[in-house]
């Protein structure tokens, strides 16, 4: 009986010692379930990387051979691949990939529109883009005609709409965007300057120490388009920083009818006038 207690508990301190050091050495997959979960996203990381790896071979090896078999989905799909497997480890073979396809891509948008342009040349009846306005030879055109049509608006109704400029006159460059407001300010528009410091190129300046503050101006020059409804005055933001002319005007119009009719206009909806020239001889 002794001898068979003394066994069993030899049996018994061996079981725990090797349960103990089992349970140490392989916590993760002590349990079937949880090791081979383990052992999936181990085969998942190294099925990524080989994945993407002959990938990049093939790209680098086969090169237009390749990319030409594929749907340009497919092309769009791993170009993507390829750039995010760059970015994750931008060894020289996926930057060299990464590249290639680019300017594969590249490539191919030109050839698509020289084609393109070509079609459109020897068969005008398909051009949609004459037809809306929108065709390289119009646009500008297109766009003269709607400016025009806010220029003469805002002159119209200067009474009531103007644009407040923003800026500092230490700074150059407040001084070189006030010029052309300035200038339309001659035409009857209505331009207010509001600076901490005026200078002579600011339109009917009105000089403020708490300009800024006032407006909430972080970035100069900043734009502002003042409406009168209701006999009350209504202050809308248009932009800060340097912003062209006439999308300054434009987007001062599109605030004003907001401001005045409760909605919002597209491009689409702003009237056009064209000048008509007279030829004289």
């Amino acid at each position: 009986m002794t001898k068979f207690i003394i066994s069993t508990a030899i049996i018994f301190s061996a079981f725990l010692s090797f349960s103990n050091s089992f349970w140490s050495e392989n916590k993760a997959c002590y349990w079937e379930t949880e090791c081979l979960k383990q052992q999936n996203k181990t085969e998942k990381k190294k099925s990524w990387e080989i994945k993407y790896r002959k990938l990049v071979q093939k790209i680098l090896e086969q090169k237009d051979k390749f990319l030409d078999t594929l749907p340009p989905d497919k092309i769009k799909k791993l170009y993507s691949e390829i750039k995010n497997y760059a970015v994750a480890k931008p060894t020289e073979d996926n930057l060299k990939a990464f590249t290639y396809m680019t300017d594969y891509i590249r490539k191919k948008s030109l050839n698509f529109m020289y084609a393109y342009t070509d079609f459109i040349n020897r068969h005008p009846e398909y051009n949609i883009g004459a037809k809306v306005g929108g065709s390289s030879w119009s646009y500008r055109y297109i766009q003269y005609g709607k400016s025009q049509y806010i220029l003469r608006w805002l002159r119209q109704n200067s009474d009531k709409v103007g644009i407040y400029f923003v800026c500092d006159g230490r700074f150059s460059v407040c001084k070189e965007a006030a010029k052309p407001l300035k200038e339309i300010g001659k035409d009857g528009i209505s331009i207010l300057s509001v600076s901490p410091h005026c200078d002579k190129s600011f339109p009917n300046c009105e000089e403020r120490a708490d300009a800024f503050k006032l407006f909430g101006v972080k970035l100069i020059p900043a734009y502002y388009v003042i409406v009168r409804k209701n006999n009350k005055p209504v202050i809308r933001p248009i932009g800060q920083g340097l912003i062209p002319v006439n999308r300054l005007l434009i987007e001062a119009y599109r605030q004003a009818q907001y401001v005045l009719n409760g909605k919002w206009i597209d491009a689409t909806q702003i009237p056009i006038v064209i000048p008509v020239q007279n030829n004289q001889k």
